[in-house]
């Protein structure tokens, strides 16, 4: 992922933290 705008960068932080809390849960 070279030269990825910020947003797309803070979509993915999402997308794995709600993987994160979906794994713990």
């Amino acid at each position: 992922l070279q030269g990825a705008p910020a947003t797309f960068q803070r979509l993915i932080d999402h997308v794995i933290r709600e993987m994160n809390g979906f794994a713990s849960t």
